[in-house]
């Protein structure tokens, strides 16, 4: 399991684990958020809970950049630094 935090101002972890039921493993949900999106732009992550407070949900409260769904593997090599090509990818560069 690897950790970053909501950019939302929450502070929730943003939680993800390759391979595994959240639920099973006893995720505390105010702690942590299992929903969350991405920005392609700045790679800030917002839990669902902040997302749903903001006016456009499907862009970035911080930048502006437009939002996705990320897999546990794209979480990863967010935390690990390893996401260019993938944002470049997703951006059409």
């Amino acid at each position: 399991m690897s950790k970053t935090h909501c950019a939302g101002g929450c502070r929730r972890k943003i939680f993800y684990l390759r391979g595994s039921d959240t639920a099973a493993n006893g995720v505390d949900p105010k702690g942590w958020a299992t929903e969350y999106k991405q920005c392609t732009d700045c790679q800030s992550f917002f839990c669902d809970s902040c997302l749903a407070a903001t006016q456009t949900p499907e862009r970035c409260p911080k930048c502006g950049g437009a939002l996705f769904q990320p897999s546990a593997e794209q979480v990863h090599r967010t935390i690990t630094g390893d996401m260019g090509d993938f944002l470049r990818r997703m951006r059409g560069e």
